[in-house]
């Protein structure tokens, strides 16, 4: 695996051990594209276990599934924060090693040679989940080539990857000679409310937090919200559209203006669940005494979440950031993030208006007229 100028990854065939098998080809989900799945019915979820919901990046329905997994004697693989310089792919077993996989990660997970294990592990006849963007999950499936049936995967909306070296630059500048103390990160974090922020968040070795700032504050997490520095290939990716690769497709549930219709308690998050195949199907079965659940139509979580239907855009800003970073470093796009700043807050300052106003009497057609289509 070869890396480009901004961190990016990609496979180059060594032609001295090369013995032109082609296995490398057939395996490549983009060379060989796989079948996808017909999504069958929808839902809106959340853990029942109050602890999972304050600790889950949405409404914790990975994290249940995990957990029955591990109670099953089975294995998931997932990605892990718990080094901020390099987020990956890891195998857990055990109950207790469960944490490391909860939380969003804005950035390329890697995967390596973890999938020797993966298939070890379905060859040993134990159950196995994996949990990955849909790119991952092709990934592995084109490398079992044949559907394993003690095989379960988990696809999630994605917007698209980062490469590690623009994480690992950010983390640098914002934390200068104390980035070799950070130990974990997060994208994500709840209060005592259950109310969500996005930003970027990392904890020392002692758990002391070194940098904690929210989006559009922090330049990284508002780059990966603008869509300012994924891989080439997630601007055109085949995988964010309504049929999926997963057993299961997992993201979050966007309430807005169309508020959710579900019992007990609920301050910590709703995801939205896509039940892809019958395997999904039976997973949900197995763990539904263990979350507040409802089926939603799938069409309307089609319509929440525009991701489900194509993927990000380039932001106008994505050459100069090319340049600049491979040229100079993460340090010199500070203007670049200046602008992107200025627009957001702009964004933001209109969205406000554009809801005091609606709720003014009599100025619903003034509002359509004026303001939605601008935001």
């Amino acid at each position: 695996m070869m890396e480009d100028k901004v961190g990016c990854i990609y496979p180059e065939v060594c032609q001295e051990t090369c013995i032109d098998c082609g296995l490398c080809q057939k395996v490549c989900p983009v060379v060989t594209p796989l079948p996808l799945n017909q999504t069958e019915k929808g839902f809106i979820a959340y853990a029942k276990d109050l602890h999972e919901q304050q600790t889950a990046a949405s409404g914790g329905i990975a994290s249940v599934l995990s957990d029955l997994f591990i109670e099953r004697s089975g294995v998931v693989y997932g990605s892990s924060a718990t080094q901020s310089f390099n987020v990956k792919h890891v195998r857990v077993a055990e109950r207790e090693n469960l944490e490391q996989l909860k939380g969003s990660k804005y950035v390329h997970s890697y995967i390596g040679l973890l999938l020797k294990d993966l298939l070890s592990d379905l060859k040993n006849e134990r159950d196995v989940l994996f949990i990955g963007t849909p790119c991952q999950v092709a990934g592995v499936r084109g490398f079992l080539r044949k559907d394993y049936p003690n095989f379960y995967a988990l696809d999630l909306v994605c917007h698209g990857v980062p490469p590690q070296k623009v994480l690992a630059s950010a983390i640098g500048n914002a934390c200068g000679e104390d980035a070799q103390k950070v130990k974990s990160i997060r994208f994500r974090r709840k209060d005592e409310n259950g109310k969500i922020s996005y930003g970027l968040y990392l904890d020392g070795n002692d758990g002391t937090e070194l940098y904690a700032r929210n989006i559009p504050k922090d330049s990284y997490s508002l780059g990966f919200m603008k869509a300012l520095f994924y891989r080439p290939n997630c601007y055109s990716c085949p995988y964010a559209r309504p049929e999926r690769i997963g057993d299961l497709t997992l993201g979050d549930f966007w309430e807005k203006d169309k508020p959710a219709n579900l019992p007990q308690q609920r301050q910590y998050g709703i995801s939205m669940v896509l039940c892809n195949t019958p395997k999904g199907e039976r997973l949900l079965e197995l763990c539904k005494e263990r979350l507040i659940m409802k089926e939603h139509p799938k069409d309307d979580l089609l319509m929440r979440n525009t991701l489900l239907r194509k993927p990000m855009p380039k932001h106008r800003e994505y050459d100069a950031f090319q340049r600049t970073f491979s040229n100079d470093g993460y340090a010199a796009c500070k203007p670049i993030f200046r602008r992107m700043r200025a627009e957001a807050y702009k964004q933001m300052f209109m969205i406000k208006l554009s809801k005091v106003i609606y709720k003014l009497p009599f100025t619903e057609k003034i509002y359509s007229r004026f303001f939605r289509k601008k935001i």
